[in-house]
């Protein structure tokens, strides 16, 4: 048995002591949970790709993720919430698509459209995450023609750093004059984007706040006749936001293994990001819809 799956299991086993004694029913013997779980434990351990996927197959009740400062965290599944009803094993009846930005250089978007992708996130700008000031993506406006012209559909995403709600607003009035010029279809994005870094301007920010600053986002985008969507991923909602304030807003959820495990409504996965697709040159975010936004 590799080492890595070794380890997963020696974790999943003393994660189900762990909730065994948070959560034992009144009149129950010892154990008895931690019994249940061990019997499934080989079995989602062959379908696991990682241990991180293996311990959400074993506990699907809770959240469970490091935060970003990588300390190990589980929550209970708030079942009032809205809830994910999708097989994601399957990906059947999804549109394949893509996010981009400058990173991925001179994209042959005639050579994007002919490999089957149905839908491109574009990167339209961002907040310096030092000094504030609001930027264009280098390569936004190449990006959006060249998939317009090919009939690729196009959603843009924009990368905040705002501190208030005011900037919230000023970010989605930025990125609004940025696409007025262009048939976007797909969601327009706020890229939560956290990092632990002592010169980040949002690394002190509430959850509260950043919850207050995506809204504001949102509401002007959906104002100005766009759908506004969030993107993250598990400690972006869990940890960073309030995330029952935001049942209400689309979410494009971002976790790297073979299904997503976020029981929460959300209607874009980011499967990877490490996708090949004809005609970019390096890996690509490769992205899966249960919605066809552009309809």
């Amino acid at each position: 048995m590799k080492y890595k799956k070794l380890m997963a299991l020696l974790l999943a086993a003393l994660m189900c002591f762990s909730l065994v004694s948070c959560n034992k029913k009144a009149g129950e013997k010892e154990g008895y949970l931690v019994e249940d779980q061990l019997k499934i434990i080989e079995e989602v351990a062959n379908k696991a790709g990682s241990m991180w996927e293996l311990i959400c197959r074993l506990f699907p009740d809770y959240v469970i993720f490091k935060d970003f400062k990588g300390n190990f965290t589980y929550e209970k599944i708030d079942t009032s919430l809205k809830q994910n009803t999708y097989d994601w094993s399957s990906l059947a009846g999804t549109w394949k698509g893509m996010d981009i930005s400058s990173y991925q250089g001179k994209i042959a978007w005639d050579k994007v459209k002919a490999s089957g992708i149905e839908y491109a996130i574009i990167r339209a700008g961002y907040r310096g995450y030092t000094e504030g000031v609001l930027k264009e993506d280098s390569k936004f406006e190449d990006n959006i023609k060249g998939a317009l012209e090919n009939d690729i559909a196009v959603g843009v995403y924009f990368v905040t750093k705002a501190l208030t709600e005011e900037e919230g607003r000023e970010e989605a009035r930025y990125l609004i004059d940025m696409i007025k010029p262009y048939k976007i279809t797909w969601p327009v994005v706020i890229d939560i984007e956290p990092t632990a870094k002592a010169d980040d301007r949002t690394r002190d920010l509430s959850a509260e706040q950043r919850t207050n600053n995506v809204i504001a986002f949102c509401d002007e985008v959906r104002d100005a006749g766009y759908t506004p969507m969030i993107y993250g991923g598990v400690g972006t909602f869990m940890k960073y936001l309030e995330f029952d304030r935001l049942e209400d807003i689309e979410k494009w959820f971002a976790q790297y293994f073979r299904e997503p495990f976020l029981r929460y409504e959300f209607g874009i996965w980011q499967a990877t990001d490490e996708g090949f697709v004809e005609g970019i040159k390096g890996n690509v975010d490769i992205d899966y819809s249960i919605k066809n936004y552009g309809e």
